[in-house]
């Protein structure tokens, strides 16, 4: 692998790694959301 791909793999993981956490934050929130009413 050249540093580029390396470069451009960590880069796609850490997108994910936040989309994912924006998912999880959004769905903790409606819930708390739902359950405070």
């Amino acid at each position: 692998m050249t540093t580029f791909e390396t470069i451009y793999v960590v880069c796609m993981a850490l997108l994910c790694c936040y989309a994912a956490y924006l998912l999880v934050a959004r769905m903790t929130r409606s819930l708390r959301d739902e359950s405070r009413k």
